[in-house]
């Protein structure tokens, strides 16, 4: 798989996002492919994407106001009490036992503050994925309104890479529709490092590793012509004529 991914980034390198885009947007229609033959499209695409992106584009955001929130606050730490410098037989211990409490009151709060309730927000469900995929990749557009595998995104708004990071924001059009906002390269550098991460687990997989080998493309370059010829038979008695 990394022909593909290192494909997405040389296109995002190169300023060709419409190229990393599209290519994007079909990896995990080739890695549920592998992993899933027997799946429809959409079905192998959706798991593999529910999986694999959806956590990418959860967000969780803190809890403001119920049972949750008001038991996580009645925990809150309570600062440590003053003591009058007079009240230890030197300054020097004072200072010791009043750093010694300071400390402890600091652990004791971060603890507190990473046991806040959250509440996790999914920006891009996997079946509105599939969507903008089947929207980008058979009539490109960002419009999904017609893809019956939306869910809850019908318009998404792509942002070229810039000085300033613009992505995963969601919002409402004039007309009512939610529309999510991405950062195109940051969105595509996403999709690539899953495809990565979820290459190297599968790894030991012998049939996925022989799906690989005999489906995925391969563009032969003049150093792989022979090997390939010899594989599928071009040239010689197949009548075909050599590469390069």
């Amino acid at each position: 798989m990394k022909r593909f991914t290192q494909a997405v980034r040389l296109a995002l390198a190169n300023g060709n996002s419409y190229s990393a885009l599209l290519t994007a947007l079909a990896l995990p229609d080739i890695c549920g492919g592998l992993e899933n033959p027997k799946q429809g499209s959409k079905d192998r695409y959706v798991g593999w994407a529910r999986q694999w992106i959806e956590p990418v584009y959860t967000v969780q955001f803190n809890v403001w106001e119920g049972p949750a929130f008001d038991a996580w606050e009645a925990e809150r730490p309570l600062r440590p009490t003053f003591t009058f410098p007079s009240s230890y037989e030197d300054y020097g211990r004072y200072q010791e036992d009043r750093d010694r409490r300071q400390a402890a009151y600091e652990a004791e709060y971060e603890a507190w503050s990473n046991r806040r309730p959250k509440r996790p927000s999914l920006f891009l469900p996997a079946e509105d994925l599939y969507a903008l995929r089947c929207a980008m990749l058979h009539s490109g557009s960002d419009n999904a309104e017609e893809q019956r595998a939306a869910q809850t995104l019908k318009r998404y708004c792509f942002i070229a890479p810039g000085p300033y990071t613009v992505h995963n924001n969601s919002g409402l059009d004039d007309r009512g529709n939610r529309v999510l906002q991405l950062q195109v390269d940051i969105f595509c550098k996403d999709i690539a490092d899953k495809v990565d991460e979820w290459d190297t687990t599968v790894a030991g997989n012998a049939a996925i590793q022989s799906r690989k080998e005999r489906e995925l493309v391969w563009i032969i370059t003049p150093d792989m012509t022979e090997q390939w010829h010899s594989r599928f038979g071009l040239g010689g008695s197949s009548g075909l004529p050599r590469v390069g």
